[in-house]
């Protein structure tokens, strides 16, 4: 018993720095590939900044060239995202309810309505920015 605990003991203390190493290594990469070099609805290359400065260096940018974009992502996306969170948050206090009270049909019907309301939510998005984008382009030729 001894002669495994011993190795093992020191072991896993390496094994686990080197998961966490690699696991915070390919997150920041990740983090670093979701930065926009350039507009998403025009193409324009922006500045080079951080993740968490991208907002002020797009901000402008989009409220001068796309002001339809602007005063769309700043109350209408807002208040319809307040929405979808609210109503995805009473199914989840429903859901776990029913997860209580042993109902496991019900549970996963409110997991499964949650998600198609992210994924519908995702794709709305989606489609609104392919919108902007075409509305865009078609401006440019005219």
């Amino acid at each position: 018993m001894v002669i495994v605990i011993a190795p093992m003991s020191m072991f896993l203390p390496v094994f686990a720095y080197a998961i966490f190493r690699r696991t915070a290594m390919t997150g920041r990469q990740r983090l670093e590939r979701q930065i926009p070099a350039s507009c998403v609805i025009c193409g324009e290359t922006l500045p080079k900044a951080t993740l968490l400065e991208t907002g002020k260096v797009q901000g402008p940018h989009c409220e001068t060239v796309h002001p339809d974009f602007w005063r769309w992502a700043s109350i209408p996306r807002k208040r319809m995202m307040l929405a979808v969170l609210f109503t995805v948050l009473i199914i989840w206090v429903v859901a776990v309810y029913e997860l209580i009270i042993s109902n496991y049909l019900l549970f996963i019907a409110g997991g499964a309505l949650s998600a198609s309301l992210a994924l519908a939510w995702n794709l709305f998005e989606k489609r609104k920015l392919k919108s902007f984008r075409s509305h865009w382009r078609m401006t440019l030729k005219s």
